[in-house]
């Protein structure tokens, strides 16, 4: 097999995102709240598109701990947000919506950037102002550029509370995000349209972000990375308290979340990172790389006779 033939194969891979498989505790929630089910109602009147009913509504477990957004028999949907820095760039281009700001801009200008950029920071959209109804989240314990946890597509992802909604809908995701968990045909006049969406969003100062974050990131791979040493022991709280203590992994030695030593305890990083959460996609990375050593070698240096 020539090269040339192998590079569309190879790029396509390196354009591909880690993802997480998704822990079995953390199904088990999902599990049982994907139908609607809100154990706390927090405000209702809300809606996933304007021309649906604004039956939506923002919920939390008894200890208020965890919020996410559900609608009367289904979580959310992922409609995009390509507000902030670079609003009109890349997949963002045809975006008749978008704004040039975030609703934190001058929060974040003190970790040295301009502002949110959609195409690469990992953010979502929650809380309603200016509106009525309306939906404060910080009135609930939750800060500003909060850490959440978003389900989607068979995997999860950590993210931010980066923006909010200034009518009633609900239910909206950065473009690279909205990619991650969708695929290339999301765009900023595209989304998720299924309401299947868990955007579980944490309280309290434990979830506030700080500056360690990597708020420079070029890419939305290296920014959602630095959001795991947050997210990771409070998705594993949640995990312990669903479970009974058990955590993310059934309290099988493996589960660990965020250690705060960068990893060198030895345990494993909450989420395991997968190429498309399927183990042939691995072994066919393998088999192109091996390919690709094969052809570079004999290449070079041809087999005698």
């Amino acid at each position: 097999m020539k090269l040339t033939a192998l590079l569309p194969l190879i790029l396509s891979f390196a354009d591909t995102v880690l993802t997480r498989k998704i822990p079995q505790n953390l199904q088990s929630f999902l599990d049982e709240y994907k139908g609607g089910k809100c154990p706390v109602e927090l405000k209702s009147g809300f809606q996933f598109s304007e021309n649906q009913a604004k039956s939506a509504k923002y919920c939390a477990t008894p200890d208020r701990k965890f919020l996410w957004i559900a609608g009367p028999k289904s979580l959310a949907d992922m409609d995009i947000d390509c507000d902030g820095a670079n609003r009109s760039a890349g997949k963002c281009l045809n975006d008749p919506t978008g704004q040039g700001q975030t609703a934190f801009k001058d929060r974040v200008a003190k970790f040295g950037i301009e502002d949110l950029d959609s195409n690469k920071h990992s953010y979502i959209v929650f809380g309603n102002q200016k509106y009525s109804p309306s939906f404060e989240p910080t009135q609930y314990g939750v800060p500003e550029l909060a850490v959440a946890v978003v389900v989607c597509g068979g995997q999860f992802f950590y993210a931010v509370w980066g923006d909010t909604n200034g009518g009633t809908l609900v239910g909206e995701a950065s473009i690279s995000l909205a990619t991650a968990c969708f695929g290339q045909s999301m765009t900023g006049d595209s989304g998720h349209s299924e309401s299947d969406v868990l955007y579980l969003v944490f309280t309290g100062n434990r979830a506030a972000i700080a500056s360690a974050a990597d708020w420079k990131a070029t890419t939305f791979q290296d920014f959602e990375n630095s959001l795991e040493p947050y997210g990771g022991p409070l998705l594993e709280e949640l995990c312990a308290e669903y479970a009974g203590e058990q955590g993310c992994y059934g309290g099988d030695g493996s589960r660990t979340g965020s250690t705060g030593d960068g990893g060198k305890s030895g345990n494993k990083s909450l989420g395991t990172r997968v190429i498309w959460g399927d183990t042939a996609a691995r072994y066919w990375l393998a088999f192109v790389v091996g390919a690709v050593g094969a052809w570079a070698l004999f290449g070079v240096f041809p087999w005698p006779g």
